[in-house]
């Protein structure tokens, strides 16, 4: 039973651990959404800029 009682706590113990690193992990994705979006964004005007809209929304088929 004691056994039991220990491996019940380890359990809740990793438990808890796996619920901080998701939410470290969902941060992380946060923070590098933050960075690359306006580097898209930034792209994209830069494409709008150099490629007359013609050609980039042109189907290529």
């Amino acid at each position: 039973m004691e056994e039991l009682n220990k491996l019940r706590t380890e359990n809740e113990c990793l438990k808890e651990k796996i619920n901080s690193l998701e939410k470290e992990l969902q941060d992380y994705r946060v923070a590098v959404f933050g960075i690359l979006n306006p580097i898209q964004n930034s792209i994209n005007e830069l494409l709008v800029e150099v490629v007359p809209k013609e050609k980039l929304f042109k189907k290529t088929t």
